[in-house]
């Protein structure tokens, strides 16, 4: 593994999550996290955080991290997209990784910004629930749920990337969670189940929190792993 290469597809990867269409996604995610708590405030004060952020981690963040890969990758396989750095001598797995690592960034820091604009926009001046958490502290709770959920949805995507002419697995990655995710036995690897489950849903397999934490964690860096070997010469 080369530190020299990573940061030269982490650089190509950044470079190009800050040009227009990537500015687009991330604005037109920022939108619909603020309409969909404008909707769930309107309809029931108590609990619309709750309902918010679930269909932001569900539908929103998914939809984020599938649009920053194809974005760090230029529409293209992640092979493809490491292949003209390595043409100079850098290893394009490391690039390949850089470029991964480029988007899981990305959408974790997406993924924290939209769920404290929908806790937000959902709970100030809003009547909370008895057995709502104080503010601050739903603040830092949610946070950390979700960098670790957006840095895993980034994760599995830019594997399932290395997939396709066209990085066309990322499809599939998105559909296998969307559909088994919420299973208890597949909730328990994908993220959809876990993050589910740290927001305070129905837990995979019956495991701790601590233990959902520990997995999403692992198949994030698991992931990223995997794609410097499908990513390498």
């Amino acid at each position: 593994m080369s530190p020299a290469a990573v940061l030269a597809g982490l650089r190509i990867g950044a470079a190009r999550l800050t040009r227009g269409r990537a500015l687009a996604a991330a604005l037109t995610s920022i939108a619909v996290t603020i309409v969909i708590a404008v909707i769930e405030r309107g309809s029931t004060p108590v609990g619309a955080a709750d309902r918010a952020l679930a269909t932001v981690f569900r539908l929103v963040v998914p939809l984020c991290a599938v649009a920053l890969s194809g974005q760090s990758t230029g529409l293209v396989s992640l092979r493809d997209a490491a292949w003209p750095a390595s043409r100079f001598g850098h290893p394009r797995a490391s690039v390949g990784l850089g470029l991964a690592l480029a988007a899981t960034i990305a959408t974790a820091l997406l993924s924290l910004l939209t769920a404290i604009l929908a806790l937000l926009a959902t709970r100030i001046g809003a009547e909370a629930g008895r057995a709502a958490l104080p503010l601050a502290r739903d603040l830092m709770t949610t946070s950390w749920i979700a960098v670790l959920a957006g840095a895993a949805y980034a994760a599995w995507v830019g594997l399932g990337a290395t997939w396709g002419r066209r990085g066309g697995g990322r499809l599939v990655v998105l559909a296998v969670d969307l559909v088994a995710g919420g299973l208890s036995g597949a909730g328990a690897v994908l993220p959809r189940g876990l993050t589910r489950h740290l927001l305070g849903g129905e837990a995979p397999l019956e495991l701790p929190q601590a233990a959902s934490s520990a997995i999403l964690l692992g198949t994030t860096l698991a992931c990223l792993g995997l794609v410097t070997l499908r990513t390498r010469d």
